[in-house]
């Protein structure tokens, strides 16, 4: 067993395959039209693809955990001796081994609260499932891992003045030992760096040269950038670019040189169409927001003003 981060690549794969399986979910039970296909990434430039009759939306997936949900078995923890040779408990952090732990009941510990795990060996890893539980205590597992999720999030945000005690189950992001290699979502400046980048590269690509003007962007993510959205993403809102070849100068009245160039709108393109995250996001398409802004999203699932 390991008990530190799984490398990036990996999160990467396991952050595109949950995003995708909980947007596709939505999408479903919404009924707009709209389908989700994720591709592998180890083939192209593109992570998923959304698209219906008349759009094509071209994803860059740059997600990161939040937290990772903490495993946790009882175990009678040896005793250590005294300068006087008297047998005291180890009250400070050391490492152990667990004999025998594939045998033994695992939980996933919550800050105070432990929720039970089924255990398989039907694969040659070890597998934990909550799978089969009564329906009742299930549901309020959920809402434990929700609540505590989000008072996670709470404290992230507000730079761990809130829920101070958790900011250790966040891998100490927000904290003065934060690195920031390990900040969730899209809050990594080296991420936020790489997925401009590829919105311009499949913008350049596709987006510009599709005579139907049916290709949009998006820069998918799970956590928005919380710390970094106004230093790095905020004067990307408004801003478009386009080939020099594509402007044309205007003439002036006076006759002199002219010192005006016009572009076709139809040459214009943002930096995205759509940053979207599942706790905030940023729209340059009407008709991505009406889809997938979070209040649309929201009342597919059943949601209604005031609850």
């Amino acid at each position: 067993m390991t008990a530190h981060k799984p490398a990036s690549d990996r999160i990467g794969r396991y952050t595109s395959l949950t995003i995708s399986a909980l947007l596709s979910e939505i999408l479903r039970k919404y009924q707009s039209g709209w389908s989700l296909r994720l591709l592998d990434s180890s083939r192209g430039d593109i992570d998923l693809l959304l698209s219906n009759e008349e759009t094509l939306v071209l994803c860059e997936v740059k997600a990161s955990p939040l937290t990772a949900l903490t495993l946790s078995t009882p175990h009678e923890f040896p005793p250590t001796k005294d300068s006087d040779g008297e047998p005291k408990p180890i009250m400070v952090h050391t490492k152990i081994d667990i004999t025998e732990w594939k045998k033994r009941t695992l939980q996933l510990y919550l800050a105070g609260h432990n929720i039970p795990l089924q255990s398989t060996q039907e694969s040659p890893s070890f597998v934990a499932s909550m799978c089969g539980r009564d329906r009742n205590k299930l549901v309020e597992d959920i809402k434990r891992i929700v609540d505590i999720w989000g008072k996670m999030m709470d404290g992230y945000e507000s730079r761990w003045r809130e829920h101070s005690h958790l900011r250790w189950f966040t891998f100490g992001c927000g904290t003065p030992v934060d690195d920031s290699k390990n900040a969730p979502g899209l809050d990594r400046t080296d991420d936020i760096k790489k997925g401009l980048y590829q919105m311009l590269k499949l913008s350049e690509r596709y987006r510009m040269n599709c005579q139907a003007r049916q290709i949009r962007v998006g820069l998918v993510s799970n956590v928005h950038p919380v710390a970094h959205y106004e230093t790095y993403l905020s004067g990307f809102e408004e801003a478009v670019w386009t080939h020099e070849n594509r402007l044309r100068e205007c003439e002036t009245s006076s006759g002199k040189e002219a010192r005006l160039k016009a572009v076709s709108v139809n040459d214009l393109s943002p930096f995205y169409d759509m940053l979207f995250t599942f706790t905030r996001s940023w729209f340059r398409d009407r008709v991505l927001e009406q889809t997938f802004s979070l209040e649309a999203l929201y009342h597919a699932l059943g949601g209604h003003n005031g609850a």
